[in-house]
């Protein structure tokens, strides 16, 4: 799964929904009021979660195994003035961490399609007491058919690319809850909902399904017809 979003970077910055300001404020009241000192960001993408968290963190470590995804990112935070942010090129599972070393560790919509059980021993040990660890969801997914263009997308996905759920070249399997990894880790679980609406044009659309690692053989034509999808964002987090 390492190459799961090759060549998508571009697209994953543009076409992706922002996260809401409201769940950013939310996570950064986890770590209270002052500055606090570490921020660790699995599958950090192209920067949606390092960059607006880190003006409240003396240094963030943000790992992502795709290079072309960190070097967008680089670039997105270094136009926003942003230097105290690591960022590298890697795995989570291979980032090594202190023992109660981090104020929070954040994956935004990453965390599945990792090894959830060796990371979610890993976020416990290496958190300060009583620190969080948040998963964020990106929305609902197409695959849900929660909006009447979800179920368009969808049939020409099954009709270009074939019936099981693409996942670049692979296909989508994860069936495990992250709550059936993270309270055997030791932790205890809170969620919270963010339903949010985004107004989408046919060509953002192509472009949002290209970003999810959905490998269509062509384009279709452009359109300047406006599509509006619902969904919900999710954050669950996890703590001490």
């Amino acid at each position: 799964m390492d190459d799961l979003f090759a060549g998508t970077a571009k697209h994953y910055a543009r076409y992706r929904p922002r996260y809401p300001d409201q769940l950013l404020d939310d996570i950064r009241a986890l770590v209270g009021d002052s500055q606090s000192e570490c921020l660790v960001d699995w599958g950090c993408g192209t920067g949606e979660v390092a960059i607006p968290l880190s003006r409240t963190f003396s240094q963030v470590t943000a790992v992502d195994f795709d290079p072309e995804m960190v070097a967008v990112a680089k670039t997105k935070a270094q136009e926003a003035g942003i230097t105290n942010i690591d960022w590298i090129v890697g795995r989570a599972e291979d980032l090594g961490t202190e023992p109660e070393s981090c104020d929070l560790i954040t994956a935004g919509s990453a965390f599945h399609w990792m090894n959830r059980e060796l990371l979610a021993s890993r976020a416990y040990a290496g958190l300060k007491p009583g620190c969080a660890l948040a998963l964020i969801g990106g929305g609902s997914s197409v695959w849900d058919e929660n909006a009447e263009w979800h179920a368009i997308a969808v049939r020409c996905l099954r009709q270009h690319l074939g019936e099981p759920r693409r996942a670049g070249k692979g296909t989508y399997g994860v069936t495990k809850k992250h709550g059936d990894y993270l309270v055997p880790a030791g932790f205890r679980l809170e969620s919270r909902d963010y339903p949010t609406e985004h107004e989408w044009t046919a060509d953002e659309i192509v472009g949002y399904l290209y970003s999810r690692g959905a490998r269509a053989g062509r384009r279709g034509p452009r359109s300047d017809r406006s599509l509006l999808g619902s969904g919900r964002r999710r954050c669950c987090r996890a703590h001490h």
